[in-house]
């Protein structure tokens, strides 16, 4: 019962129909974290924090990822969702994660709480003609059976990331499969006959793009009037991350490589950082003042967005890369 107005709670919030909504809460309900405010003997607010795993540099970290957030509208405005998300942070923090990523409804909202941007997006539109290459280029509806051929496009797609969401590929299964019986659409790109490319399309927007040459969506008819996503550095913000335990972020996250002392204020305190030849050495308190550093500045810092902020004493700590991360379904 208890489950059920879990669901009837997220109908609500969200619009989701059945078919998703049972989807979630037989996926992705049973593995997370859940936090939820009750009025009246039944939930009206809830947070689900689940934990997937991250490739940065060729280094797997379990992080968590803030997904399901709702209010029931009529108890909208009470700071019941600020109070579940900041209860969330702090358990997550005591157990060492380094940090958390969500997508953001209100971009707004979550910087409020000190979320910053952690990955990037920019679109891009298919060139109308194909190369002249000789090369037969088409498309065709996705389908459940074409699952298998999607992943090992993700798999091609991601290989030359620096920094990705992992799936497995049974959870990819799922996904892709659950992301097409609940009304989403997509296509099946070919270059003579050898699949190059998928899109899923949702309400008329793309909202994953899987390519394995760069030129996989040009000249394709279907494509060329949608925007495709691509993960990119010094695109517009997608999605956001707060930093739980700094600490953790300084163990966990891959290092450039340098040899640092930096000294920085972060959350009113000041800190000694050592870093050398790329191994974490020390991080202690310090006294007196430092070049204060926001949540926001640190999570583009160390998730691959450093190079915008070069007076940071932080900028050079961690390596330069973008994180591809694709958590719709």
């Amino acid at each position: 019962m208890y489950v059920q107005a879990l669901k009837n709670l997220h109908k609500i919030c969200f619009g989701d129909g059945d078919a998703y909504t049972d989807f979630f809460f037989s996926e992705r309900y049973p593995v997370a974290k859940s936090y939820v405010e009750e009025r009246d003997g039944r939930p009206v607010s809830a947070v689900y924090a689940r934990t997937f795993e991250l490739d940065l540099m060729g280094r797997r970290l379990k992080v968590p990822f803030f997904t399901g957030i709702a209010t029931d509208p009529a108890y909208r405005g009470r700071h019941l969702a600020t109070e579940l998300i900041s209860r969330a942070c702090a358990d997550l923090s005591d157990e060492g994660m380094p940090f958390v990523l969500l997508h953001p409804f209100n971009h707004d909202f979550y910087a409020k709480m000190g979320f910053g941007t952690a990955n990037r997006m920019s679109w891009f539109s298919p060139a109308p003609y194909a190369p002249s290459d000789g090369i037969d280029r088409a498309a065709r509806p996705l389908s459940a059976d074409d699952a298998e051929v999607a992943y090992e496009l993700y798999r091609v797609f991601t290989s030359g990331a620096a920094a990705y969401r992992s799936r497995s590929r049974d959870e990819f299964d799922k996904s892709f499969k659950q992301f097409l019986k609940d009304s989403g659409s997509g296509y099946l790109i070919t270059h003579s006959g050898i699949p190059k490319a998928y899109v899923l399309i949702e309400d008329n927007t793309v909202s994953e793009a899987v390519f394995a040459t760069s030129d996989a969506f040009d000249g394709i008819e279907e494509c060329r009037s949608l925007r495709l996503p691509l993960h990119n550095a010094r695109g517009d913000a997608y999605s956001m991350a707060k930093v739980l335990d700094l600490r953790s972020l300084f163990l966990l996250l891959p290092l450039r490589g340098v040899t640092v002392n930096a000294r920085f204020g972060y959350g009113g305190k000041t800190y000694e950082l050592n870093i050398e030849k790329g191994n974490f050495v020390s991080l202690a308190e310090a006294d007196g003042p430092a070049y204060e550093v926001s949540d926001a500045e640190l999570i583009e810092i160390a998730l691959g967005g450093g190079a915008r902020l070069r007076g940071n004493p932080l900028a050079e700590v961690f390596p330069e890369y973008n994180l591809v991360m694709f958590e719709k379904y």
